[in-house]
C-alpha cells in the first residue's frame, strides 16, 4: 500500500479555488487573513493530537480492565463510561486512574 501524497489543508484548497475563479472572472482576489487561518489549523492539529493520545490511553485502560476483571472490550468501555458519568469527570481522566491504580474510581457498581 503506497502512502498518500500529503494534501494541503482544506481552507487553502478553498481559497486557491476562489482566487482562481475570481481571476478567471477578472475580479480581484479576496483579502485572506492567513495568520488567523494558520492559527486555526495549528489549533485543529493540537486538538487532534490530544484526541489521539486520549484514545490510546482509554484503550490501555480498557485492556487493564479486561485483564483484571475478565470482561469483554464493550463491557470494559461501558465501565469506563459509567465511572466518567457518575464521577462527573472526563473519560480520559478515568482512564488515567485505571492506568495508574488498576482500578476504576468508586462508582457504586
Amino acid at each position: 500500500m503506497l502512502a498518500e501524497e500529503p494534501r494541503p489543508p482544506a481552507v487553502i484548497v478553498d481559497v486557491a479555488a476562489d482566487v482562481a475563479s475570481r481571476r478567471a472572472a477578472g475580479s480581484p482576489p479576496p483579502a485572506v487573513d492567513f495568520q488567523a487561518e494558520a492559527t486555526a489549523e495549528r489549533n485543529r492539529a493540537n486538538n487532534l493530537a490530544v484526541a489521539l493520545q486520549s484514545n490510546r490511553r482509554i484503550g490501555m485502560a480498557m485492556g487493564i480492565l479486561m485483564g483484571r476483571l475478565g470482561v469483554t472490550e464493550e463491557d470494559a468501555f461501558e465501565r469506563l463510561r459509567i465511572a466518567s458519568q457518575n464521577q462527573h469527570i472526563k473519560l480520559r481522566d478515568v482512564a488515567e486512574v485505571v492506568i495508574y491504580t488498576g482500578d476504576l474510581p468508586a462508582t457504586g457498581m
